[in-house]
């Protein structure tokens, strides 16, 4: 066997290990589960074990009959890699197999890729080493690393979470990963990542399927891409993007556009499921504001939030406003929705102001000059509290 000793990698392992961990450990096991989703394999297994006293190992196992398709892609950094074009492939820098080494190697690891042209092993003892045993079919890649049994359990429990592709199994030690509850399916254009000519990655827009799925009781709603939990969003729902969403290199938040266009799409997709409580979340005043929200949800959210008998507050007229409390109308105020969300209401549902709605509401005058005023002993409780308040 070959062995290279002057480095491992091409970058500095130690930095880049300590970069990585910042944030926990889970993602070495996402990272090692997306590759081997992103190729031709029809049953994919993950054995996620302690392996000694705060030691951990990863053991990935694909049936790609090609296996990897350049060995060397395991260890150069941002190779130019097959799914950085491809919107519907879960990579783009082809960098997550060298954090994996990255982090193992530096805490006192190891990681063995091994497929069906040969394989390495990386080691802080040992560096970059060829190995000339191969497999038959597929792909194994085996990681070890520092790892408490808490940790280990955690990341389990992480990878549980996960949506598996339609069309094969996938078992996390020896259980099949299931999937959650879809509550609808539509096509929505969205931003995302493609390369030019030139190879250069840049954001564009296309048309995608979009998942929506019911959380499991404990989970927080995510942003998954093709599958994968990547970010927190502010719905009730998990929302599964097939395509790669775009986020910041340390793949831990969306623009806040893309995050009001996502609600909105999700509010569009439920707004049967809507109710009174749901109706007053922040992600629905959020959807509210957005551009994307469609006339069917704004009615829904205006009647969830306000009844269906409902006016519009005029600052210059609050005997109106009043007079339509008195009978049994909810007032809409200036404040009661953000000045986006105004707009969608007046674009989509406009609510009639509560002048139009009651103009002769207030102290009114006969021509003749006969007092038309309305007796105290005949002011409803609203009033009252109006004449009080204004005291």
């Amino acid at each position: 066997m070959g062995v290279d000793r002057k480095s491992c990698l091409t970058v500095d392992t130690r930095g880049l290990s300590k970069l990585t961990s910042r944030n926990g450990i889970n993602w070495i096991a996402t990272e090692l589960i997306q590759n081997a989703w992103d190729q031709d394999v029809t049953h994919v297994t993950m054995t996620i074990e302690s392996v000694g006293h705060g030691r951990g190992r990863i053991v990935v196992v694909d049936d790609d009959p090609q296996g990897f398709l350049d060995l060397s892609h395991a260890y150069t950094l941002f190779a130019e890699s097959k799914k950085k074009g491809q919107a519907a492939l879960r990579g783009r820098f082809n960098l997550g197999e060298k954090l994996v080494i990255a982090y193992c190697v530096e805490t006192g690891g190891s990681v063995e890729v091994l497929t069906t042209t040969g394989g390495f092993s990386f080691s802080k003892k040992d560096g970059r080493k060829r190995l000339r045993r191969q497999t038959e079919s597929g792909s194994r890649v085996t990681a070890e690393f520092r790892a408490s049994k808490r940790i280990l359990e955690a990341m389990v429990t992480h990878v549980r979470t996960f949506i598996p592709p339609a069309g094969f199994p996938t078992t996390v030690n020896g259980e099949e990963l299931l999937s959650h509850d879809r509550i609808d399916t539509f096509t929505q254009f969205l931003p995302t990542v493609a390369v030019n000519e030139e190879g250069e990655l840049f954001r564009t827009t296309r048309a995608t399927s979009v998942d929506l799925y019911e959380p499991r009781e404990g989970e927080t709603p995510m942003i998954y891409e093709l599958g994968i939990p990547v970010v927190e969003n502010p719905t009730s729902y998990h929302v599964d993007v097939q395509q790669k969403v775009p986020l910041n290199m340390e793949r831990d938040a969306v623009t806040p556009a893309y995050s009001r266009k996502l609600c909105a799409l999700v509010l569009n997709a439920t707004r049967g499921l809507l109710t009174k409580e749901e109706a007053r979340k922040p992600w629905v005043s959020e959807a509210m504001a957005s551009d994307d929200i469609d006339a069917e949800s704004v009615v829904k959210v205006l009647d969830e939030k306000h009844g269906t008998k409902r006016v519009m507050h005029d600052p210059s007229n609050p005997e109106a406003s009043a007079a339509a409390v008195a009978q049994g109308f909810a007032v809409v105020y200036g404040g009661s929705h953000s000045k986006a969300a105004h707009e969608n209401i007046r674009r989509h549902s406009p609510v009639t102001s509560a002048t139009t709605k009651f103009k002769d509401a207030g102290i009114n005058f006969a021509a003749e000059g006969r007092d038309v005023s309305i007796p105290r002993d005949k002011w409803t409780p609203a009033m009252e509290n109006l004449a009080e308040y204004t005291v």
